[in-house]
């Protein structure tokens, strides 16, 4: 049977036409002979549109039912990490509670580089003291056998940590290791200033 022109022209144009179509449909090699594929893009959801149902957003912190619609007074942001934000009156405190630690650092009493615990005598009492006993030259060296302002022997010295003669340090120096010694002792190694005084034996003036 000899088909018409008007049936045999479709015919031919789609089998000509297959191969082309066939070619366009081919799968994409790139340069290393891998299968090429489309970069998967995330699709954008505009405001008052429907959230696709395997897209997952966040939209003011709240979250987005699948299929639900965006509301039009929101704007769809990422999801951030759970972070804690702190106000400006936590960081006001912090700062405020910082200064007053830096400011107490500052006045705490030293002497010689050491914090001069509440419990001790009061320097004032350690002048007084070092006025009775060398009417508060630091440094003398009388030849007795008792070196400083506080007349310290050698050994008692070295007992409180000493290094060199108590006449050759610092007035500080001496009242601190002084304080080492009253812990242990109270007034007792300066009976005959503590007598004059009148200082019990752990008597505390502040």
């Amino acid at each position: 049977m000899i088909l018409s022109w008007k049936v045999r022209a479709p015919i031919i144009l789609a089998l000509l036409g297959f191969p082309f179509l066939t070619f366009l449909n081919l799968p994409r090699i790139d340069e290393n002979g891998r299968l090429w594929r489309e970069p998967l893009r995330s699709p954008l959801v505009e405001v008052g549109e429907a959230v696709p149902s395997s897209t997952s957003v966040v939209v003011s912190g709240l979250v987005v039912e699948v299929g639900e619609a965006v509301p039009s007074s929101t704007s769809v942001v990422e999801e951030k990490s759970d972070e804690i934000e702190t106000g400006p009156e936590s960081r006001s405190q912090a700062s405020d509670a910082k200064a007053a630690l830096i400011e107490n650092e500052v006045t705490k009493p030293y002497i010689w580089d050491e914090v001069y615990l509440v419990s001790w005598p009061s320097i004032d009492m350690w002048d007084e003291l070092a006025l009775c006993e060398s009417g508060q030259n630091w440094e003398i060296d009388t030849g007795n056998g008792y070196f400083g302002g506080l007349q310290f022997s050698v050994s008692t010295w070295r007992y409180v940590g000493g290094l060199a003669s108590p006449s050759a340090s610092s007035r500080l120096e001496q009242i601190y290791r002084a304080n080492l010694l009253w812990e242990t002792q109270g007034w007792q190694p300066w009976p005959g200033c503590r007598s004059k005084l009148g200082w019990s034996l752990w008597q505390v003036i502040l």
